[in-house]
């Protein structure tokens, strides 16, 4: 099977556990369900197949940029050790060991925001 032959059923096979899932009523606060909200209440832009890969490839770009960040942090942490502990710090003093950092915590962690803004300074995506 060809590249664009598969990512075509990826992408069709992701949309249609989306419309499951949009089926039995429960809507997320995402970018797939604004947009389906959207297009659903005023019309298509352009076809099925394309939405389908548009949403698609956002998908893949998040996480190709989010992987090599955190493969940067990871980097600098085992070149500075002691940022991680400092970070570790304020993260236990913000979440302790109840739940990961949230949104909701963003501003409570200039610290670690220092850090991925710094690791993205250092080797942008």
């Amino acid at each position: 099977m060809d590249a664009g032959k598969t990512m075509d059923h990826a992408w069709g096979e992701a949309r249609a556990r989306i419309e499951a899932r949009r089926a039995k009523g429960i809507r997320r606060d995402c970018i797939i369900d604004h947009l389906l909200d959207e297009y659903e209440k005023n019309g298509w832009p352009f076809s099925q197949h394309g939405f389908n890969n548009l949403m698609g490839e956002l998908l893949e770009g998040a996480a190709d940029t989010t992987a090599s960040q955190i493969c940067t942090l990871i980097m600098a942490f085992a070149l500075h050790p002691e940022v991680q502990s400092k970070a570790r710090i304020e993260i236990d003093k913000v979440c302790g060991t109840a739940h990961s950092p949230r949104w909701s915590d963003f501003h409570d962690l200039p610290y670690v925001n220092a850090i991925v803004k710094e690791g993205m300074r250092w080797r942008p995506t």
